[in-house]
């Protein structure tokens, strides 16, 4: 039993940090299609936590994009919220006990993403000349 909460575990603190990078990269992206200076807004979220929510709240005042969002844009913003219904999905649904948690928010994580991709992404048609 050790040695699965070793690899939940290690298999859980790869997945927050792969989710910080590309929500990293997703506001980078987003930031520099609108002229609102990318990595001023990448710095700004990688050191606060309310970043991202200040971002999201501010971003709808400038100008609008330059253009559609790119395949990875949109792979990365789907993941965001995947990562996002995740982490309130486990919150209710598991005991308090931080252990099970880790044991459950890998697979929680994998069924969110399917499910905000097929509502995010496929439901969606891409613009042409969008892709990566």
């Amino acid at each position: 039993m050790g040695l699965l909460f070793a690899v939940v575990g290690v298999f859980t603190s790869l997945l927050f940090l792969g989710s910080a990078a590309v929500l990293a990269y997703w506001v980078y992206r987003d930031a520099s299609a609108r002229d609102a200076n990318g990595p001023l807004w990448w710095t700004f979220l990688a050191f606060s936590g309310v970043g991202l929510v200040w971002y999201l709240a501010v971003r709808g005042e400038r100008d609008p994009r330059h253009g559609p969002p790119s395949r990875r844009e949109r792979l990365a913003g789907t993941w965001t919220m995947a990562m996002a219904l995740t982490l309130v999905a486990v919150t209710v649904a598991t005991p308090p006990d931080p252990f099970t948690k880790l044991v459950y928010l890998p697979q929680v994580f994998a069924v969110a993403f399917v499910v905000v991709y097929v509502w995010r992404v496929r439901s969606r048609p891409a613009a042409v000349g969008s892709g990566d």
